[in-house]
């Protein structure tokens, strides 16, 4: 039975309008055909658009903290110094500016130290634990 078939088998309703169960193994099957199209998408989108977002920007998020609700304080590297900010929802402030090469350097190491993974690297990381150590499958 060709893909295009089965698809139209999995999701055809009965004459009465009424879709028949699948049972356990058509469930699983449409769970399986849905993660194929669904993951490969997500991966792809969040290379895509994790390129455009970090790539040619004259200022930098470096690191950031909310101090309630719509307020917080940020640093913003701009060239070769870093700006320390407040931020509200009516205006946007300068608090300090860093400009010694060793307090920017510190400054970016700690917030990079302590930066979750993006998307995409989560991604990668959850297919490859499915899909065990490397080597593995090579021993056959």
């Amino acid at each position: 039975m060709s893909e295009a078939k089965l698809a139209l088998a999995l999701a055809a309703p009965l004459e009465s309008g009424v879709y028949e169960p699948l049972g356990l193994g058509g469930t699983l099957l449409r769970l399986a055909l849905a993660l194929a199209v669904v993951l490969p998408l997500a991966y792809a989108a969040a290379r895509f658009y994790g390129k455009r977002a970090a790539g040619g920007r004259a200022l930098k998020l470096i690191d950031g903290v909310a101090l309630g609700p719509n307020r917080g304080i940020y640093l913003v590297e701009v060239g070769d110094q870093i700006l320390v900010v407040g931020v509200t929802p009516h205006q946007v402030n300068l608090l300090s500016r860093l400009s010694d090469p060793e307090a920017v350097r510190k400054l970016k190491e700690e917030a990079r130290a302590k930066r979750e993974p993006a998307f995409p690297q989560k991604l990668e990381d959850a297919l490859a634990r499915l899909r065990g150590p490397k080597g593995e499958g090579d021993a056959r």
